[in-house]
Order: structure tokens, then sequence, then C-alpha cells
């Protein structure tokens, strides 16, 4: 016993398939119901629920990472796994397995340089991004290794020198 109803959302007749049927099955339709439902969510929500909704999202699929590497990078989710799979899932500076790598960057040109361990990629930035920062940081490390290994001998420890 099949009846004609209107749809609540669009205003089409349609058939009736069950007892309170209020909506057809058009795909449009369904959509725009869809799309109106989650603006009334998003609009009465707090900003926290919206931000754990969102995490989990990403937590489920793979599209914020998708949309970050495309948007920040410029490359898709395969180029980075493919980047990932050659270097077999290690830091390319300190070579230590990584399970989440970072993508190293050119913030000049926004070039991709390669796949590093968090900490190997803030030590990067932090100097600067520049290879004369780290040449200088590591004039300093062998400057200041001088008489390390001689008990009681402070000098050559740079400033320490100074202060004994």
């Amino acid at each position: 016993m099949m009846s004609e109803v209107t749809c609540e959302a669009c205003g089409s007749a349609f058939e009736r398939t069950h007892g309170s049927q209020k909506f057809c099955k058009d795909a449009s339709c369904r959509r725009r119901r869809t799309n109106e439902r989650g603006r009334k969510w998003r609009k009465t929500a707090s900003r926290d629920k919206l931000n754990e909704a969102q995490r989990n999202y990403r937590g489920r699929t793979d599209q914020g990472r998708r949309w970050e590497l495309k948007s920040k990078y410029g490359i898709t989710l395969e180029q980075w796994a493919s980047m990932v799979s050659y270097v077999d899932s290690k830091c390319e500076i300190c070579g230590k397995r990584v399970d989440n790598p970072c993508v190293d960057h050119d913030h000049v040109t926004g070039a991709v340089r390669g796949v590093l361990c968090r900490d190997c990629n803030k030590a990067i930035g932090q100097l600067g991004d520049t290879a004369e920062s780290l040449q200088r940081a590591v004039d300093y490390l062998r400057k200041t290794q001088l008489g390390r290994n001689v008990p009681g001998d402070r000098s050559g420890v740079g400033i320490q020198e100074h202060l004994f």
C-alpha cells in the first residue's frame, strides 16, 4: 500500500516505501539535508566540540594529511609516502627510525628537501635554515670540545676559560 506524499525538504512528490517516510530518496535532496544538518550543528556547537570533531575526522581519514601536504608543500600523499619509503622511514640527518616523519622544506622557496625526525627538523629551523648558521654551530662544538677529556683542565672550553 504505497501512497504519494510531498518531500518536506524539496517539495517533490514521491511514493512512500515505508510508514512515516517524510523525505524523498533523491541524492541531491539528501545531500542538501545533510549539509543543512551540519550547518545547524556547527552554528550551535562550541569551539571545543568543533575542534574535537575535526580531530576525530582527521584521525579516521587521511583527508587532513592530504590537504596539509598539498596546501603547505605542494605534494600529494602518494609522493610523500614514496619519499618516506625511499629513506626507509629514517631521518635523513640522524638516521633514527621515525613513525611520523616531518616534511623538511625551504621556508624561502617552499621546495621540499626531505624527510626528517621532529628534533632534526626543529634544529634546522631554529638555526635559520642556512648552511652558514649550521656551520657556525659545528665550529662552536668543535672549539668547545678541546680539552674536554682532560680532567681538571678547563682551558679551551669556551667561555669557561674566562671564568676560572
